[in-house]
């Protein structure tokens, strides 16, 4: 059994990236077995590099550190997490901002994972867990992956895998 800890991306690589990132790296220093994943673009920015380059115990063995680029969204990163790394049984540890697990980043882990993978959250706090446009920007996107994937068994990562690559307009 593995360990992954997924940091989540963001469009910007501001404050509230860079504390997800923090948590990240707290939680793979705890685990000196687990690998820690970096979602999107952002893994490869000198900002990264130079937060990573802090960690020596993190960095002394940096096949502890996977970056996936391939991802466009959320949805793309539970994807990718789990088609290039995951076996029956491993165990994800997810670190996104408070409002993004809440109202939707969970359900799509949740469901694109599936049972046979066991799901842990971290968060970090924000100002826009009570935030009205947050939430509805969240669910918005929530609805979104709701109608994408509404027709498919969970338990199915190929039916999963068949609905991004032909209906997801960021994967066709």
């Amino acid at each position: 059994m593995k360990h992954y800890i997924t940091v989540l991306s963001q469009k910007d690589l501001g404050v509230e990236f860079f504390d997800r990132l923090d948590v990240g790296i707290k939680i793979a220093l705890s685990d000196p077995q687990a690998y820690l994943v970096i979602n999107s673009e952002a893994a490869l920015s000198l900002e990264v590099s130079m937060r990573l380059n802090q960690y020596d115990d993190l960095m002394s063995r940096t096949d502890r550190i996977l970056l996936q680029t391939r991802s466009k969204d959320t949805i793309g990163e539970a994807y990718y997490l789990k088609e290039r790394y995951l076996c029956e049984g491993d165990k994800v540890t997810v670190v996104s901002s408070d409002y993004h697990l809440k109202y939707r980043a969970k359900i799509v882990f949740d469901f694109i994972l599936g049972s046979d993978v066991s799901v842990d959250y971290a968060y970090v706090r924000t100002e826009k867990l009570n935030d009205p446009a947050a939430i509805r920007g969240q669910l918005d996107s929530l609805q979104s992956f709701l109608s994408l994937f509404n027709r498919v068994d969970y338990n199915k990562f190929s039916e999963i895998k068949n609905t991004i690559f032909k209906k997801h307009k960021l994967y066709t």
